[in-house]
């Protein structure tokens, strides 16, 4: 997207029949009146909303894509925030991959260098469910949960993890 560009307008040129929508409390129902979204596809999971003439903090809590709504919520320790589950494409490779590992680790950010212990990684029939031990802020569809494994020939510095492959997060 560069510096330069704004989101909103870079996905437009990709989703141009964005339709704008009620942005709407997932808590309370409360529907902010003339205040509306610019497109569904412009907002993520976890993403500040700002709405004029709400002084709380507002941050995308779902998308309800029947009613083309935004729906909100007005703190980061939101349950609809966290997650320790996660589904993932299948990927054989990733799977075989994953067996021969006692201790695995997922990152679904860059950022989240430590990662979430791995409990459980079940083969589903058109997906693969993965299970944390540790809830995750905001894993959405199209970003990469990445797998590591405790590795004791691996340098301290990248905490004693081998990266052993990844897959996206579907829904």
């Amino acid at each position: 997207i560069g510096k330069r560009r704004k989101f909103k307008k870079f996905i437009s040129e990709f989703v141009p029949d964005s339709i704008s929508g009620p942005m709407i409390n997932l808590d309370s129902g409360l529907v902010y009146e003339n205040h509306f979204h610019s497109g569904l596809a412009s907002y993520t999971l976890g993403q500040k909303v700002a709405i004029g003439g709400v002084r709380n903090k507002l941050y995308v809590g779902k998308k309800d894509l029947d009613r083309n709504a935004l729906l909100v919520v007005d703190r980061l320790d939101h349950p609809s925030l966290w997650s320790d589950k996660i589904y993932i494409k299948n990927c054989e490779k990733l799977t075989n991959s994953i067996k021969d590992y006692s201790c695995l680790y997922c990152s679904i950010r860059s950022v989240d260098k430590r990662g979430s212990k791995v409990r459980k990684i079940e083969k589903l029939p058109d997906r693969i469910l993965v299970e944390l031990e540790d809830r995750v802020f905001a894993p959405c569809e199209g970003q990469w949960a990445v797998f590591y494994a405790e590795d004791s020939h691996a340098s301290t510095n990248d905490m004693g993890r081998i990266c052993i492959g990844g897959s996206e997060i579907i829904s």
